[in-house]
């Protein structure tokens, strides 16, 4: 079941993943334990506003990872943000899914690998991993 409120979080760390993409990671037990792969939080930003992030990792330890572009005002501001800073989140919303088969192939760009990311570490099977991010130059 969601949080439907907005809890706030102490930042417990940050993470540069390229020139815009920031990678925050909360301890949150509730979120983490109902996280499955494609679902997204809503992340409050106090005073700003409020913006649709997916999960790009939880762990059975209760951490969970969500990696932000800088490219909006929420959240350019939300880069500006320490270690230590609270934010609110609230979810996780929106439908899963899940991994069967021998064979998968997993194929998405840019941010949109989070959702693969939370995916990649709980599953033994998948032997060979890559999640990388670019941008074609014109």
């Amino acid at each position: 079941m969601p949080l439907n409120i907005p809890t706030l979080h102490r930042l417990k760390e940050l993470r540069t993943e390229t020139e815009v993409v920031l990678t925050f990671k909360f301890q949150s037990p509730e979120i983490a334990k109902e996280s499955e792969p494609g679902q997204f939080v809503m992340v409050w930003n106090p005073g700003v506003d409020e913006i649709p992030i997916s999960i790009a990792a939880a762990t059975p330890t209760g951490e969970i990872e969500i990696a932000i572009a800088d490219v909006g005002d929420c959240s350019h501001n939300l880069h500006q943000k320490h270690v230590g800073d609270l934010i609110g989140l609230r979810g996780p919303y929106g439908n899963g899914f899940r991994i069967t088969g021998q064979r998968i192939c997993m194929v998405a760009g840019w941010l949109w690998c989070s959702a693969f990311a939370i995916r990649r570490e709980t599953s033994a099977r998948i032997r060979h991993r890559r999640c990388g991010s670019g941008r074609r130059k014109k």
